[in-house]
């Protein structure tokens, strides 16, 4: 089975596409989605794991920008941890319903 979320020894969190539900700045008109290659996010920009407007799990960049996944929030932020730790782990989870 593919894996939805991943983590590397450089810090890095890999998440695959069909997991993310937006990427946006918030307080911008235009939001932005990338569609067909994984998402990669340096675990030092990660100012904050938690829930958006919307419920959904989230990564909080210090750029202003939020990366809103389809996956529980328990993965989500065991990810988080293990990118901080510099190990390398997948993680494969159901998706939440809404």
């Amino acid at each position: 089975m593919k894996y939805n979320i991943r983590t590397s020894c450089e810090g890095l969190i890999i998440i695959h596409p069909s997991k993310i539900l937006k990427i946006c700045r918030p307080n911008s008109i235009e939001g932005t989605k990338s569609l067909g290659a994984p998402v990669i996010i340096n675990v030092d920009h990660i100012c904050l794991v938690s829930f958006n407007r919307e419920g959904n799990p989230c990564y909080f960049l210090s750029n202003g920008f939020e990366v809103a996944i389809n996956l529980p929030i328990d993965v989500v932020s065991k990810a988080f941890e293990n990118a901080k730790c510099k190990k390398d782990s997948e993680f494969v989870s159901e998706p939440i319903e809404h």
